[in-house]
């Protein structure tokens, strides 16, 4: 084939193993805004569905969220 390449590993048909990690990932457990926060995150996206920056890390100290979690709530 004129695609045929020299890398045994590929042409073989066998793919290298990849290294396993010596400690599992272990993934945090994603946080669900609770009643009290929808409320207030749905009030201000009623008046602004863009919120500043600024808007976004006042919300997170007042609802004890990130302002990441804020954004993408």
């Amino acid at each position: 084939s004129p695609y045929a390449r020299a890398d045994s590993d590929i042409s073989s048909g066998h793919s290298p193993q990849p290294e396993t990690p010596t400690e599992p990932v272990i993934k945090k457990k994603r946080k669900r805004a609770d009643a009290t926060q929808l409320k207030i995150l749905n009030e201000v996206y009623a008046r602004t569905a863009f919120p500043t920056t600024e808007e976004r890390q006042e919300l997170a100290k007042i609802l004890n969220m990130s302002a990441r979690s804020v954004q993408i709530w």
